[in-house]
């Protein structure tokens, strides 16, 4: 997809293939770069979290077994950014910056993840 949109660009200089690979290889460190950004948000995160675990030991178990439980119904995307808007209070804007996400996608994990959460822990009409 990114070679057809990119194909304007291509300006007959030189091989057609090698400005194919260019773009492929390109592409790739683009990922990769956005690979790395991300499991360095998810290292810090886990850091955090195992600090702001060993300093709370004296909270309630309970609580802490529902936030396990809510969080395991959401894909590993979706509790990165709520995690860190939720629990770091980090605003939209700072969780693209540590995980290289569009603002739009850490936006749609948001609200896929409070869907998810609602779906799978329906609030009834009992004070709870």
């Amino acid at each position: 997809m990114r070679a057809w949109e990119k194909l304007p660009s291509f300006a007959g200089h030189g091989r057609f293939l090698s400005w194919l690979m260019k773009l492929a290889y390109n592409e790739f460190l683009q990922s990769a770069r956005k690979a790395r950004r991300y499991r360095a948000a998810v290292e810090r995160f886990e850091a955090e979290r195992a600090v702001s675990q060993s300093a709370a030991v004296e909270t309630d178990n309970a609580d802490n077994s529902d936030l396990d439980k809510v969080l395991a119904v959401l894909s590993e995307e979706e509790r990165t950014v709520m995690i860190m808007a939720f629990g770091l209070g980090l605003s939209h804007g700072e969780v693209c910056d540590v995980t290289g996400m569009p603002l739009g996608t850490v936006k749609s994990h948001i609200h896929r993840a409070r869907q998810r959460i609602q779906k799978a822990f329906p609030q009834g009409d009992n004070d709870g």
